[in-house]
């Protein structure tokens, strides 16, 4: 016979907890099998191993594990389709992810506990680092929670992106000298503020298509600095 099955015999249980009720009750919590999903499924999202992100319609499963759930899908006339799916073959994000890996900006439904107070399914911002915030008065007069009073249930909110430096181009965003207009490639096309256009039709000639007006390497090099629009033919 195996530990995990000696553990679960009434008997050697009543035996060994004779008299320590909790540890009775905190041991046949821990013998029993954990919940493969969250205890309210209703208007969480999963992921379903052929349907791709999937939404709970229904808050329990019924008698034989099933859920029904639905997914957007823009080839149908509703815009979406719906099944019934065994709750085993979803995957609920607060099973991947754990309060400590939660972006900063983020916001969760959550369980929070600290020992004194707690609360159920209340809306917590990643405020920083370990650090959740639930608001004033939602829940007692508690309103900052760590990492480890947290449970995660659904996430509500991704957490902004960072703003990202625009890419620096691969031509210089201006010219202005010989050697600069010298290295353009043909088809380039450059332009001084509020003033026409010139592009480069040949190695040592410029010219503005509308007016005909030509220039070279040098002349051009005598213009104020001229912005860069268009790099050669392609871009």
């Amino acid at each position: 016979m195996t530990d995990n099955m000696t553990t679960l015999d009434p008997k050697v249980l009543l035996d060994k907890y004779r008299d320590d009720h909790e540890g009775l009750v905190a041991a046949l919590e821990a013998a029993l099998p954990k919940p493969t999903h969250p205890e309210h499924l209703f208007d969480l999202w999963a992921t379903h191993p052929e349907h791709g992100d999937v939404i709970c319609m229904w808050d329990k499963p019924n008698s034989i594990g099933n859920v029904l759930v639905r997914w957007r899908d823009e080839r149908v006339q509703l815009g979406s389709c719906g099944a019934f799916v065994p709750v085993s073959s979803l995957t609920f994000p607060e099973q991947t992810t754990k309060p400590e890996d939660v972006p900063v900006g983020e916001a969760w439904i959550v369980n929070v506990d600290d020992g004194k107070r707690s609360g159920e399914r209340v809306v917590a911002l990643k405020f920083y680092d370990d650090h959740w915030y639930t608001g004033s008065d939602v829940v007692g007069d508690a309103y900052w929670w760590l990492d480890s009073e947290v449970t995660l249930v659904a996430p509500l909110v991704p957490g902004r992106p960072e703003p990202q430096p625009e890419p620096e181009p691969e031509h210089p965003r201006t010219l202005s000298s010989a050697e600069d207009y010298e290295d353009a490639p043909l088809g380039t096309v450059v332009a001084p503020s509020g003033n026409s256009p010139w592009v480069k039709i040949y190695e040592e000639r410029w010219t503005i298509a509308w007016s005909g007006a030509r220039r070279t390497n040098s002349d051009m090099a005598e213009l104020e600095e001229q912005y860069v629009l268009r790099w050669g033919w392609s871009e």
